[in-house]
């Protein structure tokens, strides 16, 4: 397994919990169709639930900065649920 690949199935794996950060920073997507316009998916094709969350991780990257965001992502991670309004 490439190290793509390895990256891919964490988000997988991870889904639920990128997903609802994602939602709780407030990080907006764009249509499928411009994901792909914009290349998200020529180096590495992907689905476009693959192609969502790669979106999202990239943003979540500069915001688990924020000690407050991943404090967020270390009660998800254990199963707890966070106030998402």
């Amino acid at each position: 397994m490439n190290s793509r690949q390895r990256i891919d199935k964490s988000l997988l794996e991870e889904k639920d919990i990128i997903l609802k950060l994602g939602k709780h920073c407030g990080i907006k997507i764009p249509p499928i169709e411009k994901l792909r316009k914009n290349g998200m998916n020529k180096q590495f094709p992907a689905s476009d639930e693959l192609m969502v969350l790669r979106y999202i991780s990239c943003f979540l990257r500069w915001f688990m900065q924020d000690d407050g965001v991943y404090n967020l992502y270390k009660k998800l991670k254990n199963g707890e649920s966070i106030n998402d309004n």
